[in-house]
């Protein structure tokens, strides 16, 4: 235990464990190389249904969710669905 500024003693921060979902994101086309460095932690296959490809994997955190989402619209990418699969 530490102490406050206020003198009062603190109990430690405890640490929030997180636990990853698995995500997909389906967007328009088929992604270039540059595409599939832009998400090493993501697998690409082809969404046949869709028309275009689909990039899942486990993220983390709502953070990370967003994380993708910005480098798909900084690429240029539509996106056409996004999901969170149950595990």
């Amino acid at each position: 235990m530490g102490v406050a500024p206020t003198g009062r003693r603190c109990e430690p921060a405890r640490v929030r464990r997180s636990t990853m979902s698995h995500y997909q994101f389906i967007v328009d086309g088929t992604p270039t190389e540059l595409v599939r460095q832009a998400f090493p932690e993501l697998k690409m296959t082809e969404a046949p249904v869709h028309g275009g490809t689909s990039l899942h994997g486990d993220l983390p955190d709502n953070a990370a969710v967003r994380s993708v989402l910005n480098k798909l619209d900084d690429l240029g990418l539509s996106l056409v669905e996004m999901r969170q699969i149950p595990a």
